[in-house]
């Protein structure tokens, strides 16, 4: 019999009359879903280790009856590891809750690990630093990349507990790209660079040939009134990007 949790396993096999001395039984114990056998108690002798265990947790014992015999199963909750971690830089967090409120199951917030019962349910928030955003999440080894700035924070939700997990989160710097936009028949050097989240950038301005002159150049409320100049070159200097932006030449 199920010695404690008695609901969460059956045993069969079991005869309901005395058998003959040497006679050989099977008996097969059967945990419910999220439950395993942890002792396979004989005469109050455990006997786990010579019984055989599937892939399912059931246990099938054979033996010779010699004596008058007590079989008892002693059950257990699985319980599975669950681990998380930052990598390449922490540049921002995994928070690992539970709970319609989310209530927050450890204060580690770039690399930590739990242990959860089979059946419950977690979740992991995972939210990017200012000027960074998710370059891939590796869930057990699973991975999938991002490139976009946008993607900055998603919740991974683990529905009933089933096995153990390792979350691993990239975050990577923002970039952004700085294109200036010709009015005319001026012409510039570099049309489009690429900028860090943050960065600065030269832009030099030349232009055409020498009938043409720049007039202005418009950087969002910046603007740059050069009048009639001889200048056939100007350098353009632009700080703390945190957004595409658009340079445009008169």
């Amino acid at each position: 019999k199920p010695s404690n949790n008695a609901n969460k396993a059956t045993i069969t096999g079991v005869p309901t009359l005395p058998v003959n001395h040497g006679t050989t039984r099977t008996i097969t114990i059967t945990p419910v879903d999220c439950w395993h056998i942890a002792q396979l108690l004989v005469n109050g002798e455990d006997k786990l280790a010579d019984a055989t265990v599937d892939a399912n947790n059931v246990v099938t014992y054979t033996f010779d009856v010699v004596d008058t015999t007590n079989i008892e199963a002693m059950v257990e909750r699985l319980v599975y590891d669950l681990s998380w971690e930052v990598v390449g830089g922490e540049n921002g967090v995994i928070r690992a809750e539970q709970g319609a409120n989310h209530h927050l199951l450890s204060n580690d917030t770039i690399r930590g690990s739990i242990t959860r019962n089979c059946g419950t349910t977690c979740y992991f928030a995972i939210g990017a630093n200012e000027g960074y955003h998710i370059a891939s999440i590796s869930r057990n080894g699973a991975v999938e990349t991002n490139t976009n700035n946008a993607f900055t924070d998603t919740t991974i939700k683990i529905d009933e507990v089933f096995q153990d997990e390792e979350i691993l989160v990239e975050y990577a710097i923002n970039e952004y790209s700085v294109n200036t936009v010709i009015t005319g028949t001026n012409t510039v050097a570099s049309s489009s660079v690429t900028v860090q989240h943050g960065g600065s950038e030269s832009i030099v301005i030349s232009v055409a040939d020498e009938y043409h002159h720049i007039a202005t150049i418009t950087c969002g409320d910046s603007v740059i009134n050069l009048g009639n100049n001889d200048d056939t070159t100007y350098t353009y200097d632009i700080a703390n990007v945190v957004s595409d932006t658009d340079i445009n030449v008169v």
